[in-house]
């Protein structure tokens, strides 16, 4: 993994991994916190450019839930398989999606804030 140093990325942790996006190549990996092995990469689809997923993944309901260019992007946390990349529109940069009570708080580029129902963004979630 190479992450470009005038675009770096925010990481998030649960349960001993470690999940960070290279914005070099727009992949998003699953590292173990204790030995440093790659668990699975996966690329983030739908970007405008190189750089994506600069803001923080969010860790909840077993998925990684992560922001680019103008998508939320929903990934199993278990197995780096995409399960879902809702259009928004706007435009996401470093954005850290909050969730709380079923839903996504999040704000993009363009100064929106949004509350958007997590079964909107991944229709069979089991809340």
């Amino acid at each position: 993994m190479t992450c470009s140093s005038f675009l770096p990325s925010v990481s998030t942790s649960h349960n001993g991994v470690i999940y960070v996006s290279d914005t070099a190549t727009s992949t998003l990996f699953a590292i173990n916190a204790k030995t440093g092995a790659v668990l699975w990469h996966s690329a983030i689809p739908n970007v405008l450019s190189a750089g994506a997923g600069r803001g923080a993944p969010t860790y909840a309901d077993g998925i990684i839930w992560i922001a680019t260019a103008q998508n939320i992007n929903a990934f199993n946390a278990r197995t780096g398989d995409l399960l879902s990349s809702y259009h928004v529109g706007g435009r996401f940069g470093i954005v850290n999606p909050v969730i709380a009570g079923g839903t996504m708080y999040i704000d993009n580029s363009y100064d929106w804030i949004m509350a958007i129902p997590l079964k909107k963004i991944v229709p069979q979630i089991r809340l």
